[in-house]
């Protein structure tokens, strides 16, 4: 952040503030430290060369991935701005005003991620209920391939 602030006094009863800023933020959205698990961090395991293992999203079950393969964004604030205020006096009363202006230019960037590959679910599950025994309900579950 930088500031620059001018100060001019008119009279004993007048003084004007002039001030102007610039301040910039960033931030960094969904960037990895580290790897939790050995097998995320092996770049061998991603689409090409030098790339971890990307997105696999399967259809019923959820998502995985290797290090860095969620979408990765970096966002950067520049703001500017500007204020003057002018005080006077007028026997025990002080008056006073002035404005301010801001002005916020925000700024996204993607960054690439690992890739993604997506599956429809691999399994049907199908339940059905086995109640002819009224004291041990058994569920038998089906497994079907598509």
């Amino acid at each position: 952040m930088v500031g620059i602030t001018e100060r001019h006094i008119f009279s004993s009863k007048v003084l004007n503030v002039v001030r102007l800023g610039y301040n910039r933020s960033v931030g960094d959205i969904l960037v990895p430290l580290k790897a939790l698990t050995p097998a995320a961090g092996d770049p061998a395991l991603g689409y090409t060369s030098g790339t971890f293992a990307p997105t696999i999203n399967v259809g019923g079950l959820g998502s995985a991935g290797g290090l860095g393969s969620l979408r990765q964004a970096s966002i950067t604030y520049n703001s500017y701005q500007f204020y003057d205020d002018v005080a006077i006096v007028r026997g025990a009363h002080l008056l006073k005003a002035g404005f301010a202006f801001e002005r916020i230019l925000p700024s996204a960037k993607a960054k690439s991620q690992n890739g993604t590959a997506n599956f429809k679910a691999l399994l049907r599950i199908s339940s059905r209920v086995n109640c002819s025994r009224p004291l041990s309900c058994q569920v038998e579950c089906h497994l079907l391939w598509k």
